[in-house]
């Protein structure tokens, strides 16, 4: 990050993060972000690997690739997934074991920060080894400490599996380390904030 004491300007290039915006503006309460079409001092990319694929070569600015973000307003999986267990729709089975990776909105703000000025592609998870299932329950401990439901009978899982299969099939895994090592950055794990993190009229 460049050293900027003073207000600046931040263009945000993003097809479903908009809901990050205000994390942003909290993390950083010196930028002003502008729309598409306009000036600014720094342009940050973000972008969901999982459904975006990385582009053959380098931006002119920091591409941030971020799978699977959890916070208020969240898109795209994990948007899905926390549907379908409010619903009771989520069902444990062996698409739990599935590796998930995922970051939480409050350390994208961040990565957004560090990388001000900076250009390249990175990859910023929470550098956790998560299932589908961990992020289930710990999703359900934040909706109100909600039940899902169980099962290891073979013909409900063809048939029924978690309920989120067509989005499991999409993803991989994508390590955070290398951002993690090369900006000392270490990420909240997703999983532990959603079950502890204390929620008040302030909270994003």
């Amino acid at each position: 990050m460049e050293n900027n004491d003073n207000p600046f300007t931040l263009r945000l290039i993003t097809r479903h993060h908009d809901f990050l915006r205000p994390y942003i503006e909290a993390e950083m309460p010196l930028a002003r972000l502008v729309g598409p079409e306009q000036e600014a001092d720094y342009i940050v990319e973000i972008a969901d690997p999982v459904y975006e694929p990385r582009p053959d070569a380098s931006p002119g600015h920091a591409l941030l690739m971020c799978p699977n973000v959890v916070g208020t307003g969240m898109e795209l999986f994990p948007r899905r997934l926390a549907m379908k267990i409010g619903r009771g729709r989520f069902i444990h089975g062996t698409d739990s074991e599935t590796p998930v990776a995922t970051v939480h909105a409050v350390d994208v703000a961040r990565a957004v920060r560090l990388t001000l000025g900076r250009k390249g592609i990175f990859y910023v998870t929470d550098t956790r080894t998560h299932t589908l299932g961990d992020l289930a329950e710990a999703l359900a401990c934040r909706m109100g400490n909600l039940r899902l439901l169980h099962h290891r009978m073979p013909l409900i899982d063809r048939i029924v599996g978690s309920g989120v299969r067509r989005d499991l099939r999409l993803q991989q895994w994508y390590d955070g380390a290398a951002f993690a090592a090369e900006f000392s950055f270490t990420p909240v794990s997703v999983t532990e904030y959603l079950r502890t993190h204390v929620y008040d009229e302030s909270s994003l």
